[in-house]
């Protein structure tokens, strides 16, 4: 939101805010004693508990305008008071600033990507305690509760009684004694509520007790006397918990939506208490009630009036259900919403599935009892179904800006890509690209910014491509069309860009961050191939693959680059657009492949290589052949057969790639002359034999004139035959083995092991390290001031001068200011603050450096 007028401030003006948002940056305001006092910009991202703020971020846009954005943060331990006045003078700020923010209500540990997103170089701090207001701080000592830890798609944690009847063997607890953490995991809990108790227990020691509680993990001492003796005695645990499936179902029909104007009359939904996105209503503000977080979802087309007020009805509605005020409370727009909000919804974008039997399908399967078996497939309706046509918006002739994202110690930017090579993308980096164009028959100017992610992009530089990109959207005023792209998942306008010199090479730039221990991965040695494939020119690419012999096939075109040549390869059923496509590529890798521009161009046709070519790719190899008078594979299709909603399905998998195949599915691929099942290691006994009989019914009910005895042929993750992998585009011999699954609970379990080792063993080496001085004669005691005794000094000796050096006690520095500086530094008498309690005392002193 960005307003183009001039601020006329309202005629009441809250003091506080009487400059806000003239300059770019953030502005913090703290609710104390029912007034709102700005902070210094030193304590900005820092947060006590026990307080509310309001936060204001200012940005400058290059047309000269500004928009702005007001967060009211709400502490776990904040007064309903206080967050009352932080939503009321939000709204006020919003008024003065002419109505143009957005607002935006933050809760301590659910803080939104984009408050996040101001500290990723300063980190936010939780402090413990508050301005006084009626709340009395509770020291972590006396924390006593027990968390449980369910689910398997969705895993939730909420509070259970403090009682070792509570544990049952299939789900996760955390023990919560304050200073000390413990994580028990029942021998039938699955790997989902494993990972997320593991992350939940580490969530509370770094952000709730700032990093200051010790952890024990029952896996390793399943005797721990602590643990036991808090929840009563050591039992033998054998109570089976309430399945996952039908907790998640409960917690679904919990679930409520309504209307954020009509809070009392809960919206009906799907039959099985489960939401879709359908209904939610684009000319409404809705409001979902998740049961331990409420979601405020803002139509495209809702009233602007209902956003000023939307905190306040909120707040109402968590006052009549009885819910606590910290709960979380987020505000969602309509083509904005984040994974947690999405995560509610039964079907959000529906995958492209397969009516199962004579019922038409509803997005989920939903037999509690009996899986579908392959006899329940509608066999016509998987083999006629044809992918919906990916138009382009354009022909791609309007002007084109790409950067690649690079990032030093953390610290991330765009880097323009040079002219000659827009268009070649490396798979370990993620880029930006601009697209500016205008529609036929408009004289508007319309934008597109894609962020392309290369498939080993680290996790740094995919987050980052991301909010570069949001970055840019706003100095456009939100008028871009923002897409992710994933790198095999390009969607056609996006290749239309490059007019079939879209090329993907290995390699890429680490990742930037200090604790990262990569390094530049490039191809270095002059030599590298590249696989053409496609059925058109639009999404036809080049991607670099293995330079060996094994990696040709003779469904499609290869470019070999070498020091002095170019080879173009074409396979002997390779299809026009491949041909066509491999020209263009090999012209433009021979002008600029690692920087060299005078490689000859050689076009090569299959079984007439020069032996300079079977040199380069290490010699002469097999490879995946079409034999003289052999019926020719046709374009694949790839289906998946899933069993993740606990009954089995199949779908289409269109633009499919290696990536696509999950280890615990099975594929069929469907090439006309062959019909492949794909079964992932992870995959189960139930969905691999369904995976089988819908195959063979797939040839036996086929009706394109294919041999009724074309064969069924078998193949493992990990043991791919070449006439299986010449379907997929670059495939990687190792993708399996990098990507194979991996327990992320006993991955991070490992970490934090280790980490605990190091930090025992460094302490350890400390205790062996003091030397114990004896019979030498004590140093004098340095005389003492005693506080009372008259003598005073000024708060800047206090400031730097040790406490030993002035002769005074160090944890009485404040008592040595005179009663003038004292009520001047601490804007209160030494009467009034030795009436605070210790931990307000501790805080102004830390905050005065005299601690």
């Amino acid at each position: 939101h960005v307003h183009s007028f001039s601020v006329s401030p309202p005629a009441m003006v809250e003091p506080a805010f009487a400059n806000a948002g003239q300059k770019e940056g953030l502005e913090l305001w703290r609710v104390e004693k029912m007034k709102v006092v700005q902070r210094p910009k030193e304590e900005i991202g820092k947060f006590y508990e026990g307080d509310s703020y309001i936060l204001l971020s200012t940005k400058e846009l290059p047309s000269g305008k500004r928009s702005w954005h007001i967060h009211f943060w709400l502490g776990n331990e904040s007064s309903q008071d206080e967050m009352g006045v932080a939503a009321k003078k939000t709204v006020e700020l919003d008024d003065q600033l002419g109505g143009a923010p957005v607002q935006h209500r933050e809760v301590q540990g659910a803080e939104s990507e984009l408050f996040m997103s101001y500290f990723k170089d300063t980190q936010i701090c939780y402090l413990p305690g508050g301005v006084e207001s009626g709340f009395h701080h509770v020291e972590p000592e006396k924390i006593r509760r027990l968390l449980l830890v369910k689910g398997k798609r969705t895993v939730r944690v909420r509070e259970v009684p403090m009682s070792n009847s509570e544990l049952n063997t299939g789900d996760v607890f955390i023990l919560d004694l304050g200073r000390k953490l413990f994580l028990w995991n029942g021998p039938k809990s699955n790997v989902h509520e494993k990972k997320k108790g593991l992350d939940t227990m580490m969530h509370i020691r770094d952000n709730e007790r700032h990093g200051e509680a010790e952890y024990t993990f029952l896996d390793t001492e399943p005797d721990c006397p602590e643990f036991w003796e808090a929840l009563g005695g050591k039992i033998n645990v054998t109570k089976e918990g309430e399945p996952d499936e039908k907790f998640e179902q409960r917690s679904a029909a919990e679930t409520k939506l309504f209307c954020l104007t009509e809070l009392d009359k809960p919206l009906p939904h799907a039959e099985d208490g489960k939401l879709t996105k359908a209904d939610l209503d684009e000319k409404k503000m809705m409001l979902v009630d998740a049961g331990n977080a409420i979601f405020v979802w803002t139509g495209a087309k809702a009233p602007d009036g209902l956003r000023k007020t939307w905190h306040s009805i909120a707040d109402e509605y968590l006052k009549k259900t009885g819910k606590p005020n910290t709960t979380p409370v987020k505000c969602v727009t309509h083509g904005s919403e984040p994974e947690i909000f999405k995560d509610l919804f039964s079907v959000w974008t529906a995958p492209r599935k397969m009516t199962f039997g004579p019922q038409e399908s509803k997005g989920v399967a939903r037999s509690p009892v009996k899986r579908q078996g392959s006899a329940d497939v509608d066999m016509g309706s998987l083999i006629a179904q044809k992918e919906a046509a990916d138009k382009p918006v354009d022909d791609g002739s309007g002007k084109l800006t790409v950067w690649r994202v690079e990032g030093e110690k953390g610290k991330w930017d765009k880097k323009e890509v040079p002219a000659d090579t827009v268009g070649q993308f490396y798979g370990g980096d993620s880029y930006i690209i601009f697209y500016e164009y205008m529609r036929p028959g408009s004289k508007k100017t319309e934008y597109i910014i894609y962020f392309w992610q290369g498939h080993q992009s680290s996790t740094d530089e995919k987050a980052a491509s991301a909010f570069l990109t949001a970055q840019l959207d706003q100095e456009y005023n939100d008028a871009p069309v923002q897409v992710r792209v994933v790198q095999g998942k390009e969607p056609a306008h996006f290749r239309t860009l490059f007019k079939g010199r879209m090329i993907v090479h290995h390699g890429g730039r680490h990742s930037g961050f200090r604790n990262s221990q990569e390094e530049d991965t490039y191809d270095t040695d002059g030599i590298a191939l590249f696989h053409i494939k496609g059925t058109n020119e639009i999404n036809t690419c080049a991607l670099q693959v293995p330079e060996k012999a094994d990696s040709l096939n003779s469904g499609d075109c290869f470019v070999l680059v070498t020091p002095d040549k170019v080879f173009c390869w074409r396979g002997t059923h390779a299809n026009d657009a491949e041909n066509q496509v491999a020209s263009t590529v090999a012209e433009s890798l021979a002008k600029t492949y690692l920087g060299k521009g005078d490689r000859s161009n050689v076009p090569v046709n299959e079984g007439e290589e020069p032996e300079d070519f079977w040199t380069a790719l290490g010699g002469k190899g097999e490879y995946a052949k079409v034999a003289p008078g052999q019926l020719v594979a046709q374009a694949p299709r790839l289906f998946d057969c899933s069993d993740c909603t606990g009954d089995n399905q199949i779908f289409e998998v269109f633009h499919f790639d290696q990536g696509d195949l999950k280890d615990g599915d099975c594929y069929i691929l469907d090439t006309f002359t062959e019909v492949f099942v794909w079964t992932g290691n992870q995959a189960d006994a139930e969905i691999r034999k369904f995976a089988r009989e819908v195959a063979e019914r797939f040839i036996s009910e086929s009706t394109d004139g294919r041999d009724p005895h074309c064969p069924v042929v078998m193949t493992t993750a990990g043991r791919e035959p070449p006439m299986f992998t010449q379907h997929f585009p670059a495939w990687d011999p190792e993708f399996h083995n990098s990507n194979a699954f991996k327990d992320p609970y006993q991955v991070r379990l490992a970490e934090l092991q280790k980490e605990k080792a190091a930090r025992e063993a460094k302490l350890a080496e400390k205790e062996k390290d003091k030397v114990v001085v004896k019979d030498e004669p004590a140093a004098p005691a340095a005389p003492v001031v005693q506080v009372g005794s008259g003598e005073t000094f000024s708060l800047e000796v206090l400031q730097k001068t040790p406490a030993a050096e002035l002769g005074i006690p160090p944890t009485q520095k404040e008592q040595f200011l005179s009663d003038a500086d004292f009520q001047d530094a601490f804007k209160m008498g030494k009467a009034e603050f030795a009436a605070l309690p210790a931990w307000k005392q501790k805080r102004e002193k830390e905050r005065l450096k005299i601690f």
